[in-house]
């Protein structure tokens, strides 16, 4: 994690091609199926994927009924290259930004996340420890064989 600027920057290489990684990250159907940390579910995923569009996830724990809520705006998107959108926690004031970059790496891709603006330390270590668990849930449902069609 480099922690410059109170900022996550994580870079992850998954075995999968970088069409096939950017369109886990763009449709509804599959960020349902792996967009939250540990053994959390995904229980609301409203997403328009286009600049201007705006998403919404629930995430809840297995057997308890708090959730947590993020939506935000997709500010820039470069097909098969950059996903760029607002961050901001249900009942929230704090608006923070994440910038995927998407290339390919011998025969699978990388992905460098970046969330910024984070208002302190603290907040910027839970994000770090909640997007390791993000994604190391999207290698775990890659490597599924009904997993994304490329």
């Amino acid at each position: 994690m480099n922690t410059q600027n109170n900022a996550v920057i994580l870079k992850r290489h998954f075995a999968a091609p970088v069409a096939k990684l950017f369109h886990a990250w763009s449709d509804p159907t599959y960020l349902r199926k792996w967009h939250a940390p540990g053994a959390m579910t995904v229980v609301v995923c409203d997403v328009d994927f286009r600049v201007g569009g705006h998403y919404r996830f629930v995430m809840q724990n297995s057997g308890d009924d708090g959730q947590h809520g993020v939506h935000g705006e997709y500010l820039e998107i470069v097909e098969n290259s950059l996903i760029r959108f607002s961050w901001q926690w249900d009942g929230s004031t704090v608006r923070t930004e994440v910038e995927l970059r998407f290339s390919a790496s011998g025969s699978g891709s990388e992905l460098q996340l970046s969330h910024t603006q984070f208002p302190d330390e603290d907040a910027r270590n839970r994000h770090n420890q909640g997007w390791v668990g993000v994604l190391d849930n999207l290698a775990k449902f890659l490597d599924l064989p009904e997993g994304v069609a490329a």
